[in-house]
């Protein structure tokens, strides 16, 4: 399950993790498994940072002015 979410665990998200577990003694194993799983997930570190586009006509044209104003 991991490998299967490692794109949507790390990256450039916010990630929650809800985990749900059993106090019955028969889902024990199933339960230790989902434990383990929401640790491993706990441990995955993120860089949060701003999604941009950028106009390409925009961006040439305030290099162009910048191109010009340091020639003078």
């Amino acid at each position: 399950m991991t490998t299967l979410l490692k794109d949507s665990l790390g990256g450039n998200c916010k990630t929650v993790m809800f985990a749900t577990i059993s106090p019955d003694p028969e889902n024990l194993e199933e339960s230790i498994s989902t434990a383990r799983f929401a640790q491993r997930c706990a441990q995955v570190e993120n860089e949060v940072k701003k999604n941009e586009k950028v106009d390409a006509d925009a961006y040439i044209k305030v290099l162009e002015k910048e191109n010009s104003e340091l020639k003078q």
